[in-house]
């Protein structure tokens, strides 16, 4: 059985690729797809791999965590599962972490290092959508915003712009945590609308997924009017003109959007001629990523509505970064991971 951590990134249609899992479920049984996505994530399934101070031992609960998991897989082996779609936005870290060190997922390769960990070398796939840091960024702040974060200050915009942290430096903390599995790198811009194109990447190309449900639109971020009227209830009503022109909402100015929008084209052109062997970018919706490349030559060492909150105060940019989640200690190995496998966050 083939296992697929589908790792997010954060506002990437992940909610609306949940709906159409969930919608084509059936279908996709009979194909040999099974489905693991936040119901299952979210609902006890991965509790104790972000262990809880308490009672039991962290280690006890990350363990227990693992056996559980375990015990899935052989149940969804054992019902004729032949690629299991293990998919959360988060897996890559919170978004609490984006925020508080202006910077993205800084500690990515900890936090995939634990869930590979806990998944006992069962995992052989990765896949990772990157979406442009301009309107990453704009799409994470609108979506805070209206739950009742601060609008972000000229000062803290200024420093995530001039952050040197790119998707490539992502990609390189997740590779070196991947162990065997094999990353596959697909863009908001390509694939967002089309989660069966998706779901063939996640698959290696095996599975074409049905075309019911492959439209619909969650969990969208909201839109320049809607911001607008946001802004100005709250009493800002320079934010309000100067941030929302015409159909376009945008945290940033011309000049910052475009360096963001520069710095994503380095990430596209260093995978595009091979991200240096750590993984494969899907150029074509129907061509299986790294398909014909000589992988000797690369080894390794319907739109929603938010939710307005109201009374919620949430800092967008904090002063002191996150701090790396503790990787507990598996069977032979060190913290859990391969020594030397674990690329620390740069």
């Amino acid at each position: 059985m083939h296992v697929t951590l589908h790792l997010g990134a954060h506002r990437t249609a992940n909610m609306s690729f949940h709906y159409y899992l969930r919608a084509n479920r059936a279908a996709l049984q009979r194909r040999g797809v099974g489905v693991w996505d936040r119901r299952q994530t979210r609902g006890g399934m991965f509790a104790g791999i972000d262990p809880r101070m308490g009672s039991i031992s962290r280690q006890h609960q990350f363990d227990l965590a693992r056996r559980r998991i375990g015990t899935a897989l052989h149940g969804a082996a054992k019902a004729g599962v032949r690629h299991l779609i293990v998919s959360d936005g988060t897996l890559l870290g919170p978004m609490a972490h984006n925020r508080g060190s202006s910077r993205l997922y800084p500690c990515a390769g900890d936090w995939v290092g634990r869930y590979l960990a806990a998944f006992d070398g069962a995992v052989d796939r990765l896949t990772l959508t990157l979406r442009s840091q301009d309107t990453f960024w704009t799409s994470a702040m609108a979506a805070a915003i209206c739950q009742g974060a601060d609008l972000p200050t000229k000062d803290a915009l200024s420093g995530l712009v001039a952050d040197t942290r790119g998707w490539s430096d992502v990609v390189r903390d997740v590779a070196g945590a991947a162990g065997r599995a094999r990353l596959t790198v697909l863009t908001h811009e390509s694939i967002a609308n089309l989660p069966e194109r998706r779901l063939f990447h996640m698959t290696g190309g095996a599975v074409h997924g049905p075309a019911k449900s492959a439209r619909a639109h969650l969990n969208a971020a909201p839109d320049a009017a809607m911001m607008r009227r946001m802004i100005w209830d709250r009493g800002n009503a320079v934010a309000a003109v100067h941030m929302a022109r015409g159909d376009e909402w945008s945290v940033f100015d011309a000049t910052q959007a475009a360096r963001l929008r520069s710095q994503y084209r380095s990430d596209l052109d260093w995978l595009g001629t091979g991200a240096e062997g750590l993984a494969d970018l899907a150029l074509s919706p129907w061509t299986p990523a790294g398909a014909g490349r000589d992988r000797a030559a690369h080894t390794r060492p319907d739109r929603v509505a938010p939710v307005l909150g109201r009374g919620k105060h949430i800092s967008w940019f904090g002063k002191a970064g996150p701090t790396p989640p503790d990787v507990l200690t598996g069977r032979g190995t060190h913290h859990g991971i391969e020594e030397g496998r674990l690329a620390r966050s740069r």
